[in-house]
């Protein structure tokens, strides 16, 4: 996952979106891991903000719930994800509405039709131990 900056439209003009690109190794798609207590924790970008669940944000999207990045610290619940290390050692987001972290192929008609992506973040998957695209790789980078 990588910060996209202007990929999709969004409501209350939030410049910095989520979506699946390539590379890691580019500053946009690293994002450090910040503990917030109860095993719960947020993902600070390049920007210095934090990735959070928005309701409703983005223009014309297939789910309610996309990854977007504009609050500044991490103490509201709606940036604070709970980790799960699943079986197959990758690892699953979970939100505090109670859905896992997920690649949403064609979720995004403005990502789309920008020429951005087909790939969003959004938050929308029930038990992600089934669903590939709930599952994420994490790379520590010194």
């Amino acid at each position: 996952m990588a910060r996209c900056r202007d990929c999709q439209e969004t409501v209350g003009n939030i410049p910095d979106t989520v979506t699946l690109r390539n590379g890691y190794n580019v500053g946009h798609a690293q994002f450090k891991v910040a503990p917030v207590g109860s095993g719960k924790i947020a993902l600070m970008a390049d920007t210095g903000k934090y990735v959070a669940r928005c309701n409703g944000c983005i223009v014309d999207g297939a789910t309610r719930d996309f990854l977007v990045i504009f609050h500044d610290v991490p103490n509201n619940p709606y940036v604070q994800f709970t980790p799960k290390l699943l079986p197959n050692g990758y690892y699953a987001l979970l939100s505090n509405s109670g859905k896992y972290v997920a690649r949403c192929n064609g979720c995004s008609p403005t990502a789309a039709a920008k020429g951005v992506t087909q790939d969003t973040v959004t938050v929308h998957i029930d038990n992600p131990t089934s669903k590939l695209h709930a599952q994420w790789k994490v790379i520590p980078i010194r």
